[in-house]
């Protein structure tokens, strides 16, 4: 069997990745200072709506700038979860590097 018989032949796939999550620092707590750990500030859900109503894949790392322009590194659980609740998501699909994790 060639590529040329794969049933995906000639399927066009979009996959798209964006600033769709604006975040915020952790900032100090109890005298521990989270540096560029970050948290979910707000969600643009009404463009990642307008992808997923084009068709494509919404590709969402656990990278997100804030207001000032500055990288935030976030939790993949943060992001699924918040994401799947403002989507009102009837399913969420996570995939992670490590096996076990969930």
């Amino acid at each position: 069997m060639s590529l040329n018989n794969t049933p995906l032949q000639g399927a066009h796939i979009n996959v798209v990745s964006g600033n769709f999550i604006i975040a915020q620092p952790l900032g100090v707590d109890d005298g521990v200072d989270y540096c560029h750990s970050g948290r979910i500030r707000r969600i643009d859900e009404d463009a990642i709506h307008r992808q997923l109503d084009s068709g494509a894949i919404v590709l969402m790392g656990p990278v997100a700038v804030s207001v000032t322009g500055e990288s935030f590194n976030l939790t993949s659980e943060e992001i699924a979860t918040q994401v799947a609740i403002k989507l009102k998501a009837e399913k969420n699909d996570w995939f992670l590097l490590f096996p076990g994790r969930h």
